[in-house]
C-alpha cells in the first residue's frame, strides 16, 4: 500500500519540495493535508482564505455544487447550492427550496402558507349546530395545501403553525347565550367566545378573533367553524372582511 503526492517547489524548497497532493492508499484525496479524514480533503493551511468555485466571468453567471443520494426506490436525487448573480439558492436543479437573496432576505417558494376569504354571505347561520365558515375565496395558497371547496388545510408536514381567523357577523342577536369562533384542527380546537346579552338591543355587527400557534403532524386537517348558542337564526357572516389564514412557522 502507498499514497500518490504531489509537491511543488516555490524556488526556495530546495531538495525538499512542498506536498500540495495527496491519494491516500484508501483514494482519499487531501489538498494541503498529508491525513485526507474523507474522499475529498481540502484545508487552507490555517490562512482562513477559504475556498472558491468560479464558474463563468460574466454578469450573473451561476456556481453550483450537485449533492447526489440514493432515494428508497434507489433513484437518484440531487440536492444543488447555487451562487446565482449573487444570490444562495438550495433545490434539487430544476426546484427552488430556500432563496437568499444579495441583500439577505430569505425565501422559501414550496413553505406551506395561505390567505382565504369568503366570497359571499352566509345569512341566517343555524343555532345550536355547529356551523363551518365558507371560506370559498383564495388570495394565495402557496404550495397548495388549501381546497376551497371544503375551507380546509391540510398540513404537507408536521410543526407549529400560525392560525389567523377573523369573522365579521351582522344583526348579532342579544338573546343569543354566546357566539365561539372555533378553529378545528385533528389535534384540538382553539376558541373565541362573546357573549352579547348585556347589550340594549341587537348590534349591527360583532366580531370573533383567534390567533394561535397549533401543533399539527402531517396531513392534520384545519378549518373553522361558528356555534351560536340559543336566540334566532338571523347572524349574518360579512362576505368581504372574515379571513382565514395560516403558514408554518417551525
Amino acid at each position: 500500500k502507498g499514497d500518490l503526492i504531489f509537491r511543488t517547489n516555490d524556488g526556495s524548497d530546495g531538495a525538499s519540495p512542498t506536498e500540495r497532493l495527496r491519494i491516500d492508499s484508501d483514494g482519499n484525496i487531501g489538498v494541503n493535508i498529508n491525513a485526507p479524514s474523507s474522499m475529498l480533503h481540502l484545508f487552507d493551511g490555517g490562512t482562513d482564505t477559504g475556498i472558491t468555485l468560479q464558474s463563468k466571468v460574466q454578469a450573473n453567471a451561476t456556481s453550483s455544487i450537485t449533492l447526489m443520494s440514493r432515494k428508497a426506490d434507489n433513484s437518484n436525487v440531487n440536492a444543488v447550492i447555487k451562487n446565482v448573480g449573487g444570490s444562495i439558492v438550495l433545490g434539487n436543479g430544476s426546484n427552488t427550496f430556500l432563496n437568499i437573496d444579495s441583500d439577505g432576505h430569505i425565501t422559501k417558494p414550496n413553505q406551506p402558507a395561505f390567505f382565504a376569504k369568503k366570497n359571499a354571505v352566509q345569512n341566517n347561520i343555524a343555532t345550536d349546530t355547529l356551523v363551518t365558515v365558507d371560506f370559498n375565496s383564495e388570495i394565495f395558497d402557496q404550495n397548495s395545501d388549501y381546497n376551497t371547496s371544503t375551507s380546509t388545510f391540510t398540513a404537507p408536514v408536521t410543526g407549529r403553525y400560525l392560525i389567523t381567523c377573523h369573522i365579521l357577523m351582522e344583526a348579532v342577536d342579544t338573546a343569543a347565550d354566546y357566539y365561539q369562533l372555533r378553529l378545528i384542527t385533528s389535534n384540538r380546537i382553539h376558541y373565541s367566545t362573546k357573549d352579547w346579552g348585556g347589550y340594549s338591543s341587537d348590534p349591527a355587527y360583532g366580531v370573533l378573533d383567534v390567533v394561535c400557534v397549533a401543533d399539527m403532524d402531517a396531513s392534520d386537517t384545519l378549518s373553522a367553524a361558528i356555534y351560536q348558542s340559543g336566540g334566532s337564526a338571523q347572524t349574518d357572516l360579512n362576505s368581504t372582511t372574515c379571513t382565514f389564514s395560516a403558514c408554518l412557522l417551525a
